[in-house]
């Protein structure tokens, strides 16, 4: 029996494609103002563009299904642990200013001392929650 407990999130990868999208209209605007001080934006365009391009392969990089549940296991970005094993779960969404998005950080702590984390988690405390039911399930079953 397989249950995803945390995917990634959509939005994020949404929202970063639009703001190098946003950043790519910013640096033609330099180009065609290029006589009239367009220099500058040229350049913060291309700042940007970095910035959101490097944000962009980390979202990518996170793998689709972040957390599985197969039976007694978890596993969390490729790597198996027991359930038993978990510790201590902490998320923190993610936010800018006041704003607070759906998606964050989901860390997962385990009784050897390791730790998996995650970020750009979709609905990162439904998963959280989920994590944490699955914890107490199991210290329930070790008493």
């Amino acid at each position: 029996m397989e249950e995803v407990i945390a995917e990634r999130s959509k939005g994020a990868f949404a929202l970063y494609i639009c703001m190098s999208i946003l950043c790519l209209i910013l640096m033609g605007t330099g180009v065609i103002l290029w006589d009239r001080g367009g220099v500058y934006y040229l350049v913060m365009g291309g700042v940007c563009l970095a910035f959101f391009g490097v944000v962009l392969v980390l979202v990518l990089r996170t793998p689709q299904k972040i957390a599985v549940r197969v039976d007694e296991d978890l596993y969390f970005c490729g790597q198996q642990y027991k359930l038993r094993d978990i510790v201590r779960v902490e998320y923190r969404n993610a936010q800018r200013r006041s704003s607070h998005y759906p998606w964050g950080t989901l860390e997962v702590f385990f009784a050897d001392g390791r730790t998996a984390k995650s970020r750009f988690v979709a609905d990162v405390e439904q998963a959280h929650n989920r994590l944490i039911e699955l914890m107490r399930e199991y210290v329930a079953k070790g008493e």
